[in-house]
């Protein structure tokens, strides 16, 4: 991947704004458990090559950039670095629900850009 694209935020910038993260963290355990949610199977060869490096993983599997935080709270990590070679699924929150959580979140009034 092409160093300069790493640097570049994808999607709306309240997607990364302290906020809206604040927002998601109390919406996690819904997310997790909703009935929307999928998983990805994780295959132990590919995970060797991502240790250490979740968005990498993420880029990998094709999720937009703007997803990768939540995907990554949601699975239960606190820091990209803690992926391992020893998981085995990842919890695939809905886009659809992200998405209507950051549209009543930008209604709400709440929003700090």
């Amino acid at each position: 991947m092409d160093i300069n694209r790493l640097s570049i935020m994808e999607g709306s910038t309240v997607y990364y704004s302290k906020n809206f993260m604040d927002v998601m963290e109390s919406h996690l355990n819904y997310l997790r458990n909703s009935s929307k949610s999928t998983s990805f199977i994780v295959d132990r060869n590919i995970a060797e090559i991502y240790q250490g490096d979740f968005f990498g993983y993420m880029n990998y599997r094709g999720v937009p950039q703007k997803y990768h935080w939540v995907y990554l709270r949601v699975n239960g990590y606190l820091s990209p670095f803690e992926f391992k070679p020893t998981v085995d699924s990842l919890i695939v929150p809905s886009t659809e629900e992200i998405e209507q959580i950051r549209s009543s979140y930008i209604n709400s009034g709440l929003v700090n850009f």
